[in-house]
């Protein structure tokens, strides 16, 4: 849906020209958010602005789907872009609703529709429809942002540009937001370019990310494969030395699932459940009820002598479900003090178990280059787009 391809934007300054922009290619497929990370002037903002012509390139391409920008009206360019920023940028004068109904008016839209529009978007970014006759003033922080994010969709672009949407926003509140977002963007897969300068957001949010610095994409590429295999020193040192950790956020339970647990009946004797987890290899087993529902466990060094083994088993440890990321998996054992944590389904039923060392294995396994798209490198210190 976006395809930059070699572009550069340079501003002519008294003390010489400044290449804001060096030399960027990269392609956002439909439906996906890609996320421009870096530090403060790397030339992120400035690469997003190029895309709807709020600043010109100097040089190079931009298509919205197969079309180049320059082939458009640069006003109607505007209007087919959703835009949301950081200040949220909410006119005074107008309530809520005449905030949101911007563009559809513009785009001539009768007034019933826009009425429509802003109270099936006031629902979908989770605020009350008797908001939409009050005025910015009177709305939280948290609520004009969402408003903003309703204004940038209304006229129901296939691209929205964000910049820095949630930064003006506390913490909580962001990860709130965040979160409606992301489900809202699960419906609606839209194309979008969200400028950030928060590696954690990058990685919360992003399909994809691009990191700039000093106006060159350094790298392209997944999160998860961003967080594993960084192309230098400045990527490392970007995205922080708890890399691994970042990673646990993106792989849900499901991945990291044995499904070959031992278990057994909560009416079985205790031999047995010490012959299967001999033959397992493992110290734990799950103790099930009648329905396959986990009860309790037991540990090789106490299973001795004879007697069933609802007699024996200790406390289950609260269990994780496979919509659970790595993270929540890991904080838990830390907090259990355990190698291991049981999974259950909706039913409430086993559906394996998760250990450190499956974690390990998968994290491991997602890393391989082979699964994912190639990373983008930063040109050479003395190439080509420097020497321009």
């Amino acid at each position: 849906m976006i395809r930059v391809e070699n572009v550069s934007k340079v501003f002519r300054t008294q003390r010489g020209d400044v290449r804001a922009v060096d030399d960027v290619s990269f392609e956002v497929p439909t439906g996906e958010l890609c996320v421009l990370l870096g530090p403060s002037g790397c030339g992120k903002t400035t690469m997003m602005k190029l895309v709807n012509r709020l600043l010109q390139r100097s040089s190079g391409k931009i298509f919205i789907g197969e079309h180049d920008t320059d082939s458009y009206d640069v006003v109607t360019l505007r209007r087919n872009i959703g835009y949301v920023i950081q200040q949220i940028g909410l006119f005074p004068n107008m309530t809520v609703e005449e905030n949101i109904a911007v563009v559809p008016r513009l785009l001539g839209w009768s007034r019933s529709a826009r009425h429509d529009r802003a109270r099936e978007l006031i629902a979908m970014v989770a605020l009350d429809e008797s908001l939409l006759e009050r005025f910015p003033k009177e709305l939280s922080g948290g609520q004009q942002q969402r408003v903003g994010v309703a204004r940038g969709l209304a006229a129901d672009p296939p691209v929205l540009l964000m910049d820095e949407p949630f930064g003006a926003v506390d913490p909580i509140n962001r990860e709130i937001i965040q979160d409606e977002f992301l489900k809202m963007q699960g419906q609606l897969k839209k194309t979008i370019l969200f400028v950030s300068h928060d590696i954690d957001e990058a990685v919360k949010m992003g399909d994809k990310v691009a990191i700039f610095r000093e106006g060159r994409l350094v790298q392209f590429d997944a999160p998860d494969m961003l967080l594993a295999h960084p192309v230098n020193d400045f990527v490392a040192d970007f995205v922080g030395g708890d890399r691994e950790l970042k990673r646990m956020r993106l792989v849900r339970v499901s991945e990291a699932l044995d499904p070959r647990a031992p278990t057994v009946g909560a009416d079985d004797d205790v031999e047995l459940a010490a012959r299967k987890m001999q033959q397992a290899g493992t110290e734990f087993i799950v103790v099930l009820d009648e329905v396959d529902k986990p009860t309790g466990t037991l540990l090789s060094h106490e299973v001795g002598g004879s007697g069933l083994c609802k007699n024996f088993q200790h406390p289950l440890p609260r269990p994780l479900r496979p919509r659970d990321d790595l993270r929540t998996a890991v904080s838990r054992m830390f907090t259990l003090d355990t190698d291991w944590l049981p999974c259950t389904d909706e039913n409430g039923r086993l559906s394996g178990v998760v250990t450190r060392r499956s974690v390990t294995q998968t994290l491991r396994e997602r890393s391989r280059p082979s699964q994912h798209g190639s990373a983008q490198h930063e040109p050479p210190e003395h190439g080509p787009a420097e020497q321009t």
